[in-house]
């Protein structure tokens, strides 16, 4: 066999490797989230919004995306929100910046929601408890999923979802509502997974979030604000 033919042979080998190796990778990481039936695509204070239910809704739900994930991680959580009768709101944003969550709030006020939801996944879990704090957007409640951060909200209810095995976010889960107010509760599960990425082997945890929604808002609070805003 001449040094051409081998030379030949490797490239085939090669090739027929890259070809297996990206065939691999589509299958396990590149597969595209499947949109609920029903998901509008907008744009939301200049940033691509996908949102399922009723406009009309009272309540709308602003799903806060974490940093290497964007607003369809959120495409598995949305029906059965909707189906509790809530408006869910998923939208994009630069994860090295401020996620806007104020000027988000702020539009859909204008189109007459009433009472906001705030969840949140891994980074998104931070932002969504910092904006709980601000009195301008006045959040009834917060959902979080895999937060890496304690941010006590004051006069809030807290729902704290978390993978026992990853890292450190079930006890910070645990740490977020052991001392809050009202109806604060953690929800662990078994696993690792991190993020809203977690209810795919748990979708136990939306029925969960549901139910945990129904005596939240139940509950004769009016539209919370925090002690500061209070005049």
């Amino acid at each position: 066999m001449n040094l051409a033919s081998i030379a030949t042979i490797r490239r085939t080998i090669r090739a027929t490797l890259g070809i297996a190796l990206i065939a691999t990778f589509t299958t396990q990481c590149g597969s595209e989230v499947a949109k609920p039936d029903g998901l509008r695509l907008t744009t939301i204070a200049g940033h691509s919004t996908a949102e399922l239910g009723n406009t009309e809704a009272p309540t709308a739900i602003v799903m806060v995306h974490g940093r290497s994930t964007h607003k369809d991680s959120w495409y598995p959580v949305m029906p059965k929100l909707v189906a509790a009768g809530y408006r869910a709101v998923a939208y994009d944003y630069d994860s090295s910046g401020d996620p806007d969550i104020a000027a988000v709030v702020q539009q859909l006020r204008g189109e007459g929601v009433g009472t906001f939801v705030l969840m949140g996944s891994s980074l998104g879990a931070g932002h969504v408890l910092r904006a709980s704090n601000d009195c301008e957007i006045a959040a009834y409640a917060t959902i979080t999923f895999s937060a890496g951060e304690i941010i006590k909200v004051p006069g809030q209810p807290i729902l704290a979802i978390a993978s026992n095995g990853d890292g450190e976010t079930a006890a910070t889960a645990r740490a977020l509502t052991e001392s809050q107010e009202l109806q604060s509760k953690a929800e662990i599960v078994q696993g690792s997974t991190h993020g809203v990425d977690l209810v795919n082997g748990h979708p136990e945890t939306i029925d969960a979030a549901v139910d945990w929604l129904k005596i939240v808002m139940a509950a004769p609070r009016g539209r919370v604000r925090q002690p500061t805003c209070q005049t």
